[in-house]
């Protein structure tokens, strides 16, 4: 027996059997790479300090892995302007940290100061002189929300001080909204968290109504080479007005919004091109070849500083002037009626699609010169602002030119264009 207990104790222990549940297997842990913590920079605005001061305090000042003259480093880096120099006199070692830190507190970190700023900025905001200025509005509405939320963190509720403010906050608003936001507003229930509130949704409904039109989807059939017509050269650029939101007439007819810098301005809040009026690019990278019917230049007709102050007793052509006033208006009532008025479909141009014009041949004359007439053929184009005459036909009847373009024209049934300098 002792040969077996010998060889038995030489056998490894057995293996325990746990009764409990055996523990879940954790993944190990993949820490995310966050993106760098830039801190922005103070210039000793006295509205930009708690902010800063805050972010700075968390990222670097309670940092325990930072050295004190690296925070202080850290420090000098991130101040500009008046903040900048309020420490400037400081060597940068460890002891001038804390004095640093004070100085900037006692300057810029007052209650009452910061207030009285935060005041300063609603008191001075913008006015919106229109309520087509949808990007005014919107910067105006998000600036007193934010100034309002900065009051309030500093302990300063809006019911302190917004019976004060209201009706100074109402004079920055155009005449519509402030109708609109009276109406809606009760005599009992005004205060500037109604007045907002009001705001907001008129806002957000401007900013709804002023999408851009999607494009219709549909089958594009293949066409040849466009041709501009008249209509090209002053810049048609979509249906309906931009400025008022009118579908009745062209931007540069609209008659709400005649000033040229108004207008300017509704072009750069709606994101529009100078050149065509269409939205998500700039005039330096349109590939539109339209210019100026009023003076040739690179940009749309409606914003011609031009059209801004017309000569006495003239005014920009309009498409209800029909054809070359030369032709049509002003005749000599005692001439002879047009002869041979033979009209038929035999000129076609186009921009998106293939359209039919009518001709008319007809006599011309200068009013100047009645005797001087001249047999004609008169291209009816009803959607255009302008209308064009070759240079022959203005040289030999003496007209005075306004400016030339060089228009293509292909007569119908034919396959090469007719390129001509017209005036």
């Amino acid at each position: 027996m002792s040969t077996v207990d010998r060889a038995l104790s030489t056998l490894p222990p057995p293996t325990p059997v746990s009764t409990g549940r055996l523990s879940p297997v954790r993944p190990p842990v993949v820490s995310a790479k966050l993106p760098k913590l830039m801190l922005k920079s103070f210039n000793g605005s006295l509205v930009a300090w708690t902010s800063f001061w805050d972010s700075f305090k968390s990222a670097i000042h309670d940092n325990p892995s930072l050295a004190t003259i690296d925070k202080f480093s850290y420090l000098q880096s991130l101040l500009e302007g008046k903040a900048k120099e309020t420490i400037a006199g400081l060597a940068l070692t460890d002891a001038n940290y804390s004095t640093a830190i004070d100085l900037l507190e006692k300057r810029f970190g007052s209650k009452e100061r910061i207030t009285a700023a935060h005041m300063d900025v609603l008191m001075s905001l913008d006015v919106v002189s229109s309520d087509h200025h949808i990007f005014e509005l919107r910067r105006l509405y998000d600036k007193t929300e934010s100034t309002i939320r900065s009051l309030s963190a500093l302990g300063v509720p809006v019911d302190s001080y917004g019976a004060l403010l209201a009706p100074v906050f109402i004079k920055k608003l155009p005449s519509e909204l402030r109708l609109a936001i009276t109406r809606k507003v009760p005599a009992d229930d005004w205060n500037m968290t109604r007045i907002l509130e009001v705001l907001l949704a008129e806002v957000e409904a401007r900013e709804r109504a002023s999408l851009p039109r999607t494009k219709q989807s549909g089958f594009t059939p293949k066409r040849g080479r466009d041709f501009p017509t008249t209509a090209t050269f002053t810049g048609g650029s979509q249906s309906g007005c931009c400025f008022c939101q009118q579908e009745d007439h062209t931007p540069a007819q609209c008659t709400k919004v005649t000033g040229v810098d108004e207008r300017k301005q509704m072009i750069r809040e709606q994101g529009r091109c100078f050149v065509c009026l269409r939205p998500g690019h700039i005039s330096k990278h349109c590939r539109s070849s339209m210019s100026c019917a009023t003076c040739r230049g690179r940009h749309h007709s409606s914003v011609c500083m031009r059209n801004s102050k017309p000569k006495s007793g003239q005014r920009p052509p309009t498409a209800r002037d029909g054809a070359s006033p030369h032709l049509s208006k002003g005749l000599n009532p005692e001439t002879p009626p047009f002869e041979g008025s033979n009209t038929g479909a035999t000129f076609y141009t186009s921009s998106r699609e293939s359209t039919l014009l009518q001709v008319a041949r007809v006599f011309a004359f200068n009013l100047n010169e009645p005797g001087n007439r001249m047999s004609l053929y008169v291209l009816l184009d009803s959607g255009s602002q302008c209308s064009y005459i070759t240079r022959s036909a203005c040289q030999r009847l003496g007209l005075p030119s306004l400016g030339t373009k060089s228009v293509s024209i292909m007569t119908f049934g034919s396959r090469k264009e007719c390129r001509t300098e017209c005036h």
